[in-house]
């Protein structure tokens, strides 16, 4: 009874807290993740902000005409050239693993 507990207390438990830990910090490595995007988000909205944009003129605080973000180009799948949604782990056409 008491081996156990001391087992939980001593090995388990601190082996999840460093496994949950490397996985948090993974994720926000990851410039896929939501965590990146939100951090990106912020820097972006600092920068606007703070008035230190390319191409604004400090003295008017006006800046060029911003032209449209291009859009990403859609994932087709390499077996039979359908568009595959995003998200999607097999081709909806052929069912292959994209």
């Amino acid at each position: 009874e008491v081996a156990g507990f001391l087992l939980i207390l001593f090995v388990i438990l601190p082996l999840a807290w460093w496994t949950t830990s490397r996985n948090i910090a993974c994720a926000h490595a990851d410039p896929a993740s939501a965590c990146s995007e939100k951090q990106r988000d912020a820097a972006a909205l600092a920068a606007m902000t703070s008035g230190t944009l390319p191409g604004r003129d400090p003295g008017t605080g006006s800046q060029p005409p911003a032209s449209p973000a291009p859009r990403p180009a859609r994932p087709v799948c390499t077996n039979c050239g359908m568009p595959v949604k995003p998200g999607m782990r097999f081709c909806e056409q052929c069912g292959k693993e994209i």
